[in-house]
């Protein structure tokens, strides 16, 4: 059952992208804050590891926010982005990549090479395939309409 209809999945220095994703949703797209999941806006007293992967496992489709080094490990403590993503792949939830930083692709070598450091063969095919959605800040309102298409169609049943 999906609670939400997207989880924005983010790198904490890259919160600002993460907000204007989240109102541009709200103020211009028609959803409310309690479909679009943040976690610094949607945590409550809840356990920090518990909460963030129902969240994701209770949603249609995660936002992927995708800047430079955004698929690099961490390695001094625990890399919530990339458990959201392995979280979303396990459970076969919609990911969409919004592109910053003049990121144009994740089909591209330097970013393959960032992902198969974490996810195996056929999950790195399966992010660098998915249809991403290149920011454009002159094209934000065309750029926010495309994304919430996206978001409207994770959420519909699939036919074959």
């Amino acid at each position: 059952m999906t609670k939400y209809k997207a989880f924005i999945s983010y790198r904490k220095s890259h919160a600002e992208y993460a907000e204007l994703v989240k109102s541009s949703l709200i103020e211009n797209h028609g959803f409310s804050s309690n479909e679009i999941f943040l976690d610094k806006h949607d945590i409550g007293p809840e356990y920090f590891d518990t909460k963030l992967e129902k969240a994701v496992e209770e949603s249609s489709s995660l936002i992927l926010i995708v800047s430079k080094g955004s698929f690099q490990p961490k390695k001094e403590s625990e890399d919530w982005y990339l458990e959201e993503i392995q979280t979303a792949l396990n459970n076969d939830i919609t990911i969409i990549p919004v592109l910053f930083d003049d990121i144009r692709s994740l089909d591209i070598p330097d970013i393959k090479n960032e992902l198969e450091k974490t996810f195996d063969e056929d999950e790195v095919e399966k992010i660098v395939k998915t249809q991403s959605i290149l920011y454009d800040f002159d094209l934000s309102n065309a750029t926010f309409s495309k994304l919430s298409n996206f978001i409207e169609k994770a959420d519909m049943p699939v036919s074959y």
